[in-house]
């Protein structure tokens, strides 16, 4: 996925942060959930949006980058308009993107709780949806890339959390698999 020059060359990330290191929401869930709706809507199935306490990234795959279609709509889902002008907006695009998806990890680590906070609201929304398309692939693989790099430098906070949180995703299959074996082992037993 990673060597595809279609998709590297269709990647965009718009980050929205807070002026300081201030522990609020961009967007509340609820409004989260709408722009991220509005977005697949206006942009195609390649969006995806990840929120912390630090701030709001927009990933999406486009020809042509659409940051300042995604900025100036962005205030439509924000309660507090007041703070649209006091946000940092900062951009990326095409391969540049997954070493800034790396750095938005690295900075993470600085912050343990946060870190897993945000892992599990990853993991959380690879479960929920249900096609995987080509963006979401590609930045759940370079996820669990960095996340093996970080286990072998012995720098991943709450690494059985975390191994547990990752398990999670590939577990129900191979349960599902096993249980097929054993059905089929029990039926050859009647036979």
């Amino acid at each position: 996925m990673l060597n595809n020059p279609n998709i590297l060359n269709d990647l965009h990330c718009v980050r929205f942060r807070n002026v300081g290191f201030k522990r609020t929401m961009v967007l509340s869930p609820s409004a989260e959930k709408s722009f991220n709706r509005f977005l697949v809507d206006s942009l195609g199935q390649d969006v995806f949006l990840i929120s912390t306490a630090l701030g709001l990234d927009v990933y999406y795959c486009y020809p042509t980058s659409k940051t300042d279609f995604i900025v100036k709509n962005l205030w439509l889902f924000q309660e507090n308009t007041e703070l649209v002008n006091k946000q940092i907006v900062q951009e990326h695009h095409n391969d540049e993107v997954l070493l800034y998806f790396t750095t938005v990890v690295n900075t993470l680590l600085k912050h343990p709780q946060l870190f897993l906070s945000t892992c599990k609201k990853f993991v959380f929304q690879y479960k929920r949806t249900l096609i995987k398309n080509r963006l979401l692939t590609l930045l759940f693989s370079s996820f669990e890339l960095h996340l093996q790099e970080l286990i072998t430098q012995n720098r991943l906070p709450y690494i059985s959390k975390i191994e547990r949180i990752m398990q999670e995703i590939y577990i129900p299959s191979f349960q599902n698999i096993n249980s097929l074996g054993v059905l089929y082992h029990s039926d050859e037993s009647l036979n």
